[in-house]
């Protein structure tokens, strides 16, 4: 299937170190892969990766996010959250609406096991889309957001199977009965088209 996404999507796959962006670029075009590496440290690291996150993201249209992974420890993991409220904030400051995806929901959607690692949702990106040339498991994850924003924008990037549909629009279950959405997309005046 070719690549026919009609809205601008941004992936996001926050890293002090090795961070994943991948950016949907309209009708018929190759995702646009990026993985910002910055060698600062401190405010200075944190304002490159704020400032490129807005120079990317301008003219998106959705933008979605990995959020935490709780395997991080101590001040890591502290430091990851900063960034991410950074970065939501900056998002938020530009009035480009967005997602947070825990990272087992993007694992599930593109592998359908919410504890595969890096290098099958890798290789599963890889056989839906061939085309995109993936150079890091930074960028494979900031891909597979971008490519679950497209799908619940109805615009996939691949033809999407009812198990990737079921990803999005899953909701938590508390004693029986369905609670909240596991993902809390924002309201754009849209109805998704999921299958």
């Amino acid at each position: 299937m070719t690549v026919t996404c009609s809205y601008n999507v941004l992936g996001l796959d926050p890293s002090l170190t090795g961070f994943g962006v991948a950016a949907t670029t309209g009708p018929g075009m190759v995702p646009c892969l990026y993985r910002l590496a910055p060698r600062t440290r401190g405010h200075e690291r944190l304002e490159y990766l704020r400032a490129e996150v807005r120079r990317l993201a301008e003219g998106s249209d959705l933008a979605v996010i990995e959020g935490l992974s709780f395997a991080a420890k101590g001040n890591a993991l502290l430091d990851l959250a900063g960034l991410s409220y950074l970065i939501r904030h900056e998002l938020w400051q530009m009035h480009i609406p967005y997602a947070v995806i825990a990272p087992a929901q993007l694992k599930q959607y593109m592998t359908g096991n919410g504890g595969a690692d890096k290098i099958a949702v890798a290789m599963a990106l890889h056989r839906k889309l061939p085309a995109a040339e993936i150079a890091s498991p930074d960028e494979s994850d900031a891909l597979t957001a971008a490519c679950m924003g497209a799908h619940w924008l109805g615009a996939p990037l691949f033809e999407p199977t009812k198990a990737q549909s079921e990803v999005l629009c899953a909701r938590w279950a508390t004693k029986g009965k369905r609670g909240q959405p596991k993902i809390a997309w924002p309201d754009m005046g849209l109805q998704p088209a999921l299958l």
